[in-house]
């Protein structure tokens, strides 16, 4: 039946049947999922894996949020960060995006953790497109994650990018850190 039918036989307005049709994003049963079907997959996951680390931050066990940390960073590779633009030279944000090398490719191939199904141990930061890139290992994001937690322990905050005591890509691990819930931003 037409809406306008339905409305009339309901004794409702259109809002209010709008209101009670099913889901509309997407369409249902297709053997390939549409566009907003795998965002709405790729956003549960990202959210369970960040929940995942959150819950092996407050357990403790070392080697367990190690391995959740890393677990995080494959799944938002991609996903858009921006720096803080702060600094000596006062230098604005940066936007940026990184993806995650494959197994067994030969950037950090030496760490001695567990691994992620699927994915190497190295990080490629890309900003501006393809303009610039640089690499993280995986035994680098293990510093500064230790270093913020350490940090935030003692300050309840973590007080910049510097405090990681990584040089080069600090600014790109605070504004993953700070997306992960793993670090508060200082107080404004």
């Amino acid at each position: 039946m037409p809406m306008e039918q339905i409305c009339a036989e309901l004794n409702i307005r259109p809002a209010s049947f709008y209101a009670n049709i099913p889901y509309s994003k997407g369409a249902y049963n297709l053997n390939e999922p549409s566009l907003c079907a795998d965002q709405n997959v790729r956003y549960r996951e990202r959210k369970k894996a960040v929940q995942q680390l959150q819950a092996a931050i407050a357990t403790g066990a070392v080697e367990e949020q190690r391995l959740r940390l890393w677990e995080a960073i494959c799944l938002f590779q991609d996903y858009p960060f921006t720096t803080t633009g702060r600094g000596k030279e006062k230098k604005g944000a940066i936007n940026f995006k990184y993806t995650v090398s494959a197994p067994g490719s030969s950037g950090g191939r030496h760490y001695d953790g567990p691994a992620v199904d699927g994915f190497g141990n190295e990080m490629w930061i890309s900003t501006g497109g393809e303009q610039k890139k640089k690499s993280i290992s995986r035994s680098t994001v293990d510093l500064a994650f230790h270093n913020a937690l350490e940090e935030q322990d003692r300050e309840g905050f973590v007080l910049g990018p510097r405090k990681l005591g990584v040089p080069g890509v600090r600014s790109n691990l605070y504004a993953i850190f700070l997306r992960f819930g793993i670090i508060k931003a200082e107080p404004k």
